[in-house]
């Protein structure tokens, strides 16, 4: 059994050579089809970070949202919740119009326990590092952190 208080001792920045390094980005003014591009452009990306022309971040693309909204009458048939703003992706022009707002995000001062409690509340399986200046440095998986906690001493 995984003892919590362990991720109470250590932050984001004590697994950084851990957690992945380059995480997929786009500019919020990129095209759609480049969205999609880059959505298939890492063979595990499951988030899209948005960026603005400071390069800090402003929002992210999920890849289950846009698969839900590319092909919503099979989303629809199953069941699915729609985000109705988003549907369809086709009125969309840029990555701005298609990404949600001020995406959870952690720093590298974060606690790891705070940073599982967020991708808990958020039902995220990962979430951007970012610096002092809202800066992308990296990304952070929970499988990262569950790895971790699996091999780091008491």
């Amino acid at each position: 059994m995984l003892k919590e208080n362990k991720l109470s001792s250590f932050c984001v920045g004590d697994i950084r050579h851990i957690h992945t390094e380059f995480p997929v980005c786009i500019n919020e003014n990129e095209s759609i089809n480049e969205v999609l591009k880059s959505g298939i452009s890492g063979k595990h990306c499951r988030n899209i970070y948005v960026l603005n022309s400071r390069q800090e971040l402003t929002g992210v693309i999920r890849i289950k949202d846009m698969l839900r909204n590319l092909f919503p009458l099979m989303a629809l048939s199953e069941g699915l919740n729609l985000n109705v703003k988003n549907v369809p992706v086709m009125r969309a022009s840029s990555a701005r119009d298609i990404m949600s707002k001020c995406p959870a995000c952690v720093k590298e001062s974060t606690l790891l326990n705070q940073a599982m409690l967020l991708l808990l509340r958020e039902n995220l399986l990962e979430l951007p590092v970012v610096d002092d200046a809202g800066l992308i440095i990296g990304q952070l998986d929970a499988s990262e952190i569950i790895a971790f906690s699996l091999t780091s001493e008491d």
